[in-house]
């Protein structure tokens, strides 16, 4: 399947339906986003799909659609439930915390037990819909298969950096996130008040002590560095853009990364990976991180893997991608077969 065709379509006229989830925060539009979406594409016929806005789900009206649910949910707990023209399969779902009062509503339960078993990205979101009498599993996320689509052929020389330990902020992007993103700055500091400030000050330092911790100088001259977070410009086609992206991921000799958008398609077209947990938001990794190559270092700089690493990485390091993720692609790929052929 070629993704241009379906990237390049106009219109969209059939019962398919794709989640428009391109959220935009603060810093930019995250490209973590297009990534789940070209996962779902994959599976749909040519011409075949229109997209829907994941955070106004039950305005949809229309013609009856088939929904492939791997998202993120919810910014508006109040568009809750979807619309009842949708027809959903929940593979790969998440809901943070402000949908749980929903969720676990009699309305919001009776919503989810009609299309059981629910599919959860994460292991977390799994127990607490089993918690509240919903059948749940941990399905993996849809981007495991988008081997579908990409395939590294061993033959690449780049080491890449995506969003390495991005929770932790240099001091230019400190300071440029107190100048085009206040808002974020702003909620840190109502939650955590002046000791907040001093703190992420503090940690403008702490980025560049635990890169040494874990990466020789000369791995770090060789490598090359990405964002998932892209310029707020609505004029670019951003799916276009996380295709070139994608392809660049399956063309590299290696690459490093704290985004799970990125680590799990890495699994999936068989490019060398290894995840960096930097104490990030551990109930969106439950079940994740442990598919990968992990690297975790806490606040206080101790470092611990799950592949004897020891040391320094250099540019020659040689890791295999642990391969348990595998039952987990042929369930999602089945079951989204399964879906549209219905």
């Amino acid at each position: 399947m070629q993704l241009n065709s379906l990237l390049n379509n106009k219109i969209f006229m059939s019962k398919f339906g794709v989640i428009n989830q391109f959220a935009t925060p603060a810093r930019g539009k995250n490209l973590g986003d297009y990534v789940q979406t070209i996962a779902t594409l994959q599976y749909f016929p040519k011409d075949s799909a229109v997209f829907v806005d994941r955070e106004k789900l039950d305005e949809y009206k229309g013609e009856q659609l088939k929904l492939i649910m791997n998202s993120w949910f919810n910014k508006y707990p109040n568009h809750w439930p979807p619309s009842s023209d949708i027809y959903p399969l929940f593979v790969s779902s998440h809901f943070n915390d402000r949908m749980i009062p929903v969720l676990i509503s009699d309305s919001g339960k009776n919503y989810l037990k009609k299309y059981e078993p629910i599919g959860c990205r994460d292991k977390e979101t799994a127990e607490l819909l089993s918690a509240n009498g919903i059948q749940a599993y941990f399905s993996g996320c849809l981007t495991l298969t988008l081997g579908k689509t990409y395939q590294n052929k061993g033959d690449g020389a780049e080491i890449l950096f995506v969003d390495v330990m991005y929770n932790y902020r240099t001091f230019k992007e400190l300071i440029f996130d107190i100048t085009h993103a206040p808002g974020v700055i702003k909620s840190r500091i109502l939650a955590g008040g002046f000791k907040e400030i001093k703190k992420m000050f503090r940690d403008t330092q702490k980025k560049k002590i635990f890169y040494k911790r874990i990466f020789s100088k000369e791995m770090l001259e060789k490598s090359n560095s990405y964002s998932q977070i892209q310029p707020l410009n609505n004029n670019q086609d951003h799916l276009k853009i996380t295709d070139e992206y994608l392809k660049r991921l399956a063309s590299a000799k290696l690459v490093i990364t704290s985004r799970i958008h990125c680590a799990l398609p890495c699994l999936a077209m068989n490019t060398p990976v290894i995840f960096v947990d930097s104490e990030l938001d551990q109930h969106r990794l439950s079940g994740l991180k442990q598919l990968f190559n992990t690297i975790e270092i806490n606040h206080e700089g101790n470092v611990k893997s799950n592949f004897g690493f020891k040391g320094l990485l250099t540019s020659d390091v040689n890791v295999h991608n642990r391969l348990d993720y595998m039952s987990l692609k042929t369930h999602l790929e089945k079951v989204c077969e399964d879906f549209i052929k219905e």
